[in-house]
């Protein structure tokens, strides 16, 4: 049986206004692309955006570990900030608190009026819950071990008694502290065993 061209359709690569429909790629040079030249082509672009989308994305990443550490660093500093603002308001606050101390420590105060009293210790217990509620903590070692990060002894006081070494005996000033900052260390006597 023969075959008759005219008989089976002819590839056309002209549409049906008579435009060309398939245009052949070429490089720059003008050579004619394969299908390998095209798919190394488009092998290269890929891995040409794949390296550029792992560059967009390292640089999104790091730009994100930088704002993460920047507002910590911001908010690093405000409570710090806060802290030394706490610190500053007992430094000033200090005396106040030692003439309180050393106004409910005499034999005449348990002589002055008790309504009269009563309202001190509640305006002095206000001043100390508001303190506390800030951070502040009172260093009263009185028989506690001698810490000279917290407390400054100002004499020693023998002491026969091994045991006693090294104990605070009498807290003179009590010692202020803001968090974990020691603000006035307290002024203590300490025990010490010659033996």
């Amino acid at each position: 049986m023969e075959h008759n061209e005219s008989e089976h359709e002819q590839f056309d690569d002209t549409d049906i206004d008579g435009d060309d429909t398939y245009m052949e790629e070429t490089t720059e040079e003008g050579e004619v692309l394969t299908g390998q030249h095209k798919l190394k082509q488009l092998r290269e672009k890929l891995k040409a955006c794949e390296q550029e989308s792992r560059e967009n994305l390292d640089g999104w990443q790091r730009a994100k570990a930088d704002m993460v550490n920047m507002r910590q660093g911001h908010i690093d500093d405000l409570k710090r900030a806060q802290a030394r603002g706490c610190e500053k308001i007992v430094e000033a606050v200090a005396p106040v608190l030692d003439s309180f101390d050393m106004a409910m420590s005499t034999e005449a105060w348990q002589q002055v009026d008790s309504t009269w009293r009563a309202g001190v210790e509640g305006i002095h217990t206000q001043l100390m819950n508001a303190l506390s509620a800030n951070g502040l903590t009172i260093i009263d070692p009185t028989g506690d071990h001698f810490n000279p990060h917290e407390h400054e002894s100002i004499s020693m006081e023998a002491t026969d008694d091994p045991s006693s070494d090294n104990i605070v005996t009498q807290t003179l000033q009590k010692g202020l502290k803001v968090g974990e900052r020691v603000v006035r260390p307290a002024k203590v006597v300490v025990a010490h065993h010659n033996g």
